[in-house]
């Protein structure tokens, strides 16, 4: 499937009809999904320290990392909506900016 659309490096995103193209969301969401995960390891990294020198404190320090995890997927999710609309359209007229695997 993926042999009957073509990949349009950023170089060329100009020429498209498609605008913005998805690759350009792609572009806006990597630094995020960095962020969070970067933020997500931070936390399950503290929260193990703190309950293993702390035990007392179990409760609040398991809620509170599983709730900054939630928010912090909203910008991912909001990243991805926006994304697939465009995606859609680009598919269906035979290119991609979205960079395929190995290429970015």
């Amino acid at each position: 499937m993926m042999g009957d659309v073509r990949y349009i490096p950023p170089e060329q995103w100009n020429t498209l009809p498609v605008q913005p193209p998805s690759g350009l969301w792609h572009r806006r969401a990597v630094p995020w999904m960095v962020s969070v995960l970067a933020t997500v390891a931070v936390i399950v990294i503290a929260t193990v320290l703190i309950v293993v020198f702390r035990a007392q404190t179990v409760a609040w320090i398991i809620w509170i990392p599983i709730a900054i995890v939630f928010i912090e997927i909203v910008p991912i999710l909001v990243f991805s909506l926006k994304a697939s609309v465009p995606y859609s359209r680009e598919r269906k007229l035979g290119y991609t900016t979205w960079p395929t695997r190995g290429r970015r």
